[in-house]
């Protein structure tokens, strides 16, 4: 929440400018948000006026041009890195010669039903789901894309049966989309993903005025596509 010191002679923050740098670079980046619908923030920690504006500026940038983990404690912030970081060091041809580990000895269907649960408390979390796909990935809604940090326009959903036992929102964003979008119906999919939850507003109209409600939305943002078994065809 706050847009960071700027050096003498620039006009954007140290945080900002390495960003920048990296980009001209084309390194491979990971981007990770505070959730502000869904973290406690003191005064003292939150950015007005003019700093305020380029951090608004800097973080619609980076949900425009990047896939974005939104993080809710330090903790969960910690899970993301040290499940993203190997698998993108492997993309780029790097050699992990050791797993990055946590102390955690909560599976995933576990981590899955407490979600399913209490999906503010355990948002954020890296998990490998299992499910098979049916024939209804179609364009989330602007609502569901806002509360989850998802792109609008760009992002596909659809409620799927996990191996784990429970339904849940599946959602995939623009490459991810694509290929969601592509599997045979009736395939087992392997997939990485961080489980996600978000606040919107919603408008109700009446005949005397627009009434405002906060919605919910929950699901699970897959981040990586690890295998796809198309269906057994009947001879």
């Amino acid at each position: 929440m706050r847009y960071g010191s700027i050096p003498p002679g620039h006009d954007k923050s140290m945080t900002h400018l390495e960003y920048d740098e990296a980009q001209k670079l084309d390194l491979p980046s990971l981007i990770y948000i505070i959730d502000e619908e869904n973290q406690p923030i003191l005064p003292k920690n939150v950015d007005t006026g003019p700093s305020a504006e380029k951090l608004r500026a800097l973080k619609s940038e980076l949900q425009k041009k990047h896939m974005v983990t939104f993080f809710t404690t330090p903790e969960n912030l910690r899970a993301g890195l040290l499940h993203d970081v190997p698998l993108l060091l492997r993309s780029i041809g790097a050699e992990v010669t050791d797993e990055l580990s946590f102390d955690s000895e909560q599976n995933d269907a576990e981590t899955l039903r407490q979600f399913n649960s209490l999906p503010k408390m355990f948002s954020g979390v890296p998990v490998v789901v299992q499910f098979i796909t049916a024939a209804g990935f179609h364009a989330a809604y602007a609502n569901s894309c806002s509360a989850l940090g998802l792109e609008i326009g760009a992002t596909v959903v659809d409620s799927l049966r996990l191996s784990a036992g429970m339904t849940m929102r599946i959602f995939g964003e623009r490459d991810i989309a694509l290929k969601l979008c592509r599997i045979v119906k009736g395939s087992a999919v392997c997939a990485n993903a961080i489980t996600a939850f978000g606040t919107y507003v919603e408008v109700h109209y009446t005949e005397d005025e627009p009434v405002l409600s906060r919605e919910t939305e929950a699901g699970l943002v897959i981040k990586e596509i690890l295998s796809v078994t198309p269906p057994v065809k009947n001879s």
